[in-house]
């Protein structure tokens, strides 16, 4: 079991104590609203490993009635997926870490879940937020012609009913910054009430677990697939 540094110090004095004082871990700056935008290269994945294991596990009890497909969370554990998994956390812990804390502060992330989504015509997700995790994100594999299915993200401080129930406003009431990190770390702040990204081909999205996100109606003929993953910060 991976050790959840940010659920820990929130749950218990000690250990906040530990990660604050002793460890030197500012944890709290993972809950600032934050969106982070890129495009991998050279990703290690095929697209036929994701149908072949389609076929072998063609109900999961992750898929509902938005009918897509979606794979079991438990992929970060199979060796096929390995690659993929470690370029994701070099990723994070390259890129991403510094934009929170200090580079050199001690931990690191890694994947605690990771799954992907095969979508078809007429496919959803429903909105819906990860509450296990620090950072969630997703990585296009495969991208429709269509210009639907996008993902929409609800940002925290314009959906205050929304996000009442998490008990974070201390973060959640400050903008939303997105960094675009293909165009040279250009960042902006999100002042409407929900942003909504348009893929492409490699791209990756980064967001705080603890924002409401879903996918809008896809009608591409040709399938999109994605891989999503949850990551936590430990040592």
């Amino acid at each position: 079991m991976i050790l959840d540094l940010l659920k820990k110090s929130h749950n218990s004095a000690f250990w906040n104590f530990i990660c604050k004082k002793i460890l030197n871990i500012r944890l709290n700056n993972f809950l600032t609203p934050n969106i982070f935008i890129d495009n991998l290269k050279n990703i290690n994945l095929d697209t036929n490993e994701l149908y072949s294991y389609a076929g072998k596990n063609k109900k999961t009890k992750w898929m509902n009635r938005d009918n897509s497909y979606q794979s079991n969370h438990n992929l970060q554990n199979e060796k096929k997926f390995f690659n993929i998994k470690k370029q994701i956390e070099n990723y994070l812990n390259k890129s991403i870490k510094k934009k929170f804390i200090n580079k050199n502060s001690k931990g690191k992330f890694l994947i605690k879940s990771l799954w992907f989504i095969i979508m078809k015509k007429n496919n959803f997700l429903n909105q819906h937020f990860h509450p296990k995790s620090t950072l969630s994100g997703v990585v296009y594999l495969k991208i429709g012609k269509s210009d639907n299915g996008k993902l929409k993200i609800l940002i925290p401080k314009y959906n205050k009913k929304k996000y009442e129930h998490q008990k974070l406003w201390k973060f959640q009431n400050k903008k939303t910054k997105i960094t675009n990190l293909k165009a040279k770390n250009e960042t902006n702040f999100i002042e409407k009430k929900s942003y909504t990204f348009r893929p492409k081909k490699n791209d990756i999205i980064i967001f705080n677990s603890y924002f409401y996100h879903n996918v809008d109606f896809y009608s591409s003929k040709k399938d999109r697939i994605s891989l999503a993953w949850d990551a936590v910060y430990t040592l």
